[in-house]
């Protein structure tokens, strides 16, 4: 009987976890196919963004009334892995209509021309409907099902999301032995076990557009020059953005719970706030030089610097920041993964004009030195950076090293310049 049970479980698992990929693939070509309709609605008519934008941040800020279905939402996510012993946690912190506002509010979101992204949202769904399907089918099949812990069902749904977006199955694999050791996992070889399990369906769910972020990019023989000098400023670009990204959450996650405490107290506030946002980012639009480079979640900005067919600038990156910013605080749902990458992008590139350092490199730092700190697992960061930007394995040293260089850097400023707990809340 015990092995017929583990058979139906494995049976359920394969087949959720082909159905979570499906809905999280139909989301993602929403939000690129949305995204792409936005920046030419500004680029034939940017003036309609000062009625579109209003409206859609106003719609897509219905989330406040669902729980959990904006803000940082890797605090959610990290949380969730924090009371492991709470089997029903889930449910009451985490209902399922959130994980419909979130869909939502993400999709308005970017055709209003806002700068979120798509990833932490795929994340989110991955964990929260195999949790769902899975207490579902404890209680219809509870007689031909074996248990699965908690622990490992949420490793398993955050690897599987994490290789539906980056398409690396090596990193994802390091990833879940990292992030278990990291939270102290007495299950590390069970969680690896369930986690390829999701790496091997994630990985036959792929397409061309998945995980390749950087997909443009024709050159792959570059790499870095390990000169002692430009190792020095590699690590120093490093340190500077583990410092910009501390200053930044801290920003972004006091905005947010302030807004979000304003708007509570009236439903005037409540709604005028996303309109005033909205209007914002549509004079930002307006204004700028480079106006659909500015929305969406950057990643497009970076490939064209990567390949040489744009230049970013410091007008460019403050604006894209101000988008960032005020469509997070508004109460617009979406990530920061992508846009924290896109803005380290624009750094490594600004940086390079100051120092001695190859051009490409230099964007690479600052892309890898932001996802690290946002990500929190640098080894993991460095393998995904080598993936999506298709670099020999040569280069690995030296992403590890910025890699942890930034990781260790946001660590310590956020404990010696904010409070102790700040990284909690964007791991």
């Amino acid at each position: 009987m015990t092995v017929i049970k583990n058979f139906v479980t494995f049976i359920f698992i394969i087949i959720t976890l082909y159905c979570i990929g499906f809905i999280c693939i139909l989301y993602r070509d929403a939000f690129t196919n949305l995204a792409l309709d936005a920046k030419m609605n500004i680029f034939k008519n940017p003036k309609a963004m000062y009625l579109l934008t209003p409206l859609l941040f106003w719609v897509a800020s219905r989330s406040f009334y669902f729980k959990h279905a904006n803000g940082p939402l890797n605090s959610n996510i990290h949380n969730l892995f924090k009371n492991i012993a709470f089997p029903n946690y889930f449910k009451t912190d985490f209902p399922f209509t959130s994980i419909l506002a979130l869909i939502s509010s993400s999709l308005f979101a970017v055709y209003a021309g806002g700068a979120l992204g798509p990833e932490t949202p795929i994340i989110y769904m991955c964990i929260i409907l195999l949790l769902y399907a899975h207490s579902s089918f404890k209680t219809i099949f509870k007689n031909f099902s074996s248990e699965l812990k908690i622990e490992s069902l949420l490793y398993l749904g955050y690897i599987f999301g994490i290789t539906l977006i980056f398409h690396s199955p090596l990193a994802s694999f390091v990833l879940s032995i990292e992030k278990s050791l990291r939270d102290g996992s007495s299950n590390v070889l069970m969680n690896v076990a369930y986690c390829c399990i999701g790496i091997f369906v994630a990985y036959t769910m792929m397409d061309d557009k998945t995980g390749n972020l950087f997909q443009d990019r024709q050159d792959n023989s570059q790499q870095f020059e390990y000169k002692i000098i430009h190792v020095i400023q590699y690590l120093f670009l490093a340190v500077i953005c583990g410092f910009i990204a501390s200053i930044l959450m801290k920003i972004m996650t006091l905005l947010f719970y302030g807004v979000r405490s304003l708007m509570n107290k009236s439903k005037i506030i409540l709604n005028f706030v996303p309109i005033l946002f909205g209007l914002c980012v549509a004079a930002l639009i307006n204004y700028s030089d480079n106006p659909t480079r500015i929305s969406g979640s950057g990643i497009n900005l970076v490939n064209c610097e990567l390949n040489d067919t744009c230049t970013y600038n410091f007008a460019i990156l403050f604006q894209f920041l101000c988008n960032v910013i005020l469509t997070f605080i508004s109460g617009c749902s979406g990530g920061q993964k992508f846009v924290f990458m896109s803005i380290g992008g624009g750094i490594g590139s600004l940086y390079d004009n100051f120092t001695s350092v190859p051009h490409f490199q230099s964007i690479i730092v600052g892309i890898t030195a932001f996802l690290s700190t946002i990500f929190g697992n640098p080894i993991s960061s460095a393998l995904i950076i080598m993936k999506t930007t298709n670099l020999p394995y040569e280069s690995l040293p030296m992403l590890i090293a910025v890699s942890l260089a930034s990781y260790h850097a946001f660590k310590y400023i956020n404990s010696m310049l904010f409070y102790k707990d700040s990284i909690k809340y964007f791991e």
